[in-house]
């Protein structure tokens, strides 16, 4: 959160830094039937820091889905809780 103006005027506003990306990539042609449920894994860097909603400096992670196929895309975004020990 950075805070912006002073008195009154003052506000929070979530910034992004972003810490970790990595991205995969289906090059080739598939079916994805409808009721069917598609698993998605990734890991993580092994010092990859764990969900701090509530600290001074919040940390999260996001999952970005995008899927693009003709006559159907699909962009979400999700929130995703990494557990420390």
């Amino acid at each position: 959160m950075e805070r912006r103006g002073s008195g009154k005027n003052q506000s929070a506003v979530l910034v992004h830094e972003e810490i970790w990306s990595a991205k995969w990539i289906i090059e080739q042609p598939r079916n994805f039937p409808l009721k069917d449920a598609m698993e998605l894994h990734y890991e993580l860097p092994a010092d990859a820091l764990p969900t701090r909603l509530s600290a001074d400096k919040p940390l999260f992670w996001q999952l970005e889905v995008k899927l693009g196929l003709p006559g159907l895309d699909f962009n979400e975004t999700y929130l995703v809780p990494v557990y420390g020990p």
